[in-house]
């Protein structure tokens, strides 16, 4: 089986060598790689071009085009004129990495299993900003819930989710979303009507938790963005409407220049304990 694999980076060195050595050890599966670059000062362009030199992958620069669109562009059908029509596509954060040689082999493997499946999802481990293995990815934690995460406000693994060509040619990632856009676009293919197998106990991929990951700050703007998520794509107005009121209160704290990071790490520690004990009726952030 084929896989295409993105990569986007910006400024990441420190972390993509790791990232592409993963892709790199894959075994049992043909891989190509196309590494988007923003616009990097660091030394991540001589990490992607000594990889692609030896892999026959392929680097772009992209200057300014942004997380979102970058991995739109390099996702597009005309990216990959020569991916079979069984292909398989996915992208990797330059600060992510699979976990094991032969994670694609095993996402492959349920792709030919379950052969009416579009979209495979599995689990991974958090990983510290050195590489250590933290704890599993869990979404679906709560011990008096089971069921449809999403309805919850959870939300699959993204380095360990895959989609066939049929899904990743019908639809594109809404590059206007910053911070939510990968839980959009998931949300599109279960609107859609596409076959998810999901497996979090196979676990492929590593999630890495460091200051500068988009997902562990809480700005206004990426709970505004879950805002959209809840009352576009989840039909929850009321938990919507929470979200905006949240995000305002978030917004006055960076007016308070010397307790302002300390509150949003404060009211998002509290709302998501009261998300839990709420069974998710209060929207996590």
């Amino acid at each position: 089986m084929y896989f295409c694999v993105v990569v986007p980076n910006l400024n990441y060195g420190q972390f993509l060598d790791a990232c592409l050595a993963s892709i790199e050890a894959q075994v049992g599966v043909d891989v190509g790689v196309l590494i988007i670059d923003g616009g990097s000062t660091d030394n991540s362009r001589a990490i992607a071009e000594d990889y692609c030199q030896r892999n026959n992958w392929t680097f772009l620069e992209k200057k300014g085009l942004g997380q979102a669109a970058s991995i739109a562009f390099g996702l597009a059908k005309e990216q990959w004129p020569d991916a079979p029509d069984n292909a398989v596509y996915c992208w990797l954060n330059s600060d992510d990495t699979f976990l094991r040689s032969d994670s694609l082999r095993i996402v492959a493997d349920q792709f030919e299993t379950f052969f009416d499946v579009d979209v495979v999802s599995l689990g991974g481990y958090f990983l510290s900003g050195d590489g250590r293995f933290q704890a599993p990815v869990n979404y679906d934690y709560h011990p008096l819930i089971r069921g449809d995460v999403f309805l919850r406000g959870g939300a699959f693994l993204q380095p360990a989710t895959f989609w066939n060509a049929k899904v990743n040619h019908a639809i594109v990632i809404n590059n206007a979303y910053r911070y939510v856009f990968d839980g959009d676009y998931f949300l599109r293919m279960r609107s859609e009507g596409y076959n998810f197998y999901v497996n979090p106990r196979l676990h492929v991929a590593g999630y890495r938790l460091h200051g500068s990951n988009l997902s562990l700050n809480v700005p206004p703007k990426r709970v505004s963005e879950l805002a959209d998520l809840y009352r576009i794509r989840l039909s929850r107005p009321g938990a919507s409407l929470y979200l905006s009121v949240m995000a305002k209160l978030l917004r006055a704290c960076e007016f308070m220049p010397l307790v302002g990071e300390k509150l949003k790490r404060l009211i998002r520690s509290a709302n998501n304990a009261a998300s839990y004990f709420t069974r998710y009726m209060i929207p996590s952030i």
